[in-house]
């Protein structure tokens, strides 16, 4: 069987629910980590800040 790594060496259906837990008890502070929100729309120009080194980290959120 060959073996996947999904961000880095995390085993997304043990670590990903912990990394909920931790946001939600305040103890993982990813809203520090975002540069930016974009709308699908402004997909493009997320990628812009992105290669203009305008922006490190952007969520992509449907409204």
């Amino acid at each position: 069987m060959k073996s996947r790594s999904h961000i880095g060496t995390c085993v997304p259906a043990r670590d990903i629910p912990h990394y909920i837990d931790l946001y939600t008890q305040g103890r993982l502070r990813v809203n520090k980590l975002l540069t930016g929100r974009l709308t699908l729309e402004e997909i493009n120009h997320g990628f812009d800040l992105l290669h203009g080194g305008k922006a490190i980290r952007q969520v992509v959120v449907l409204e």
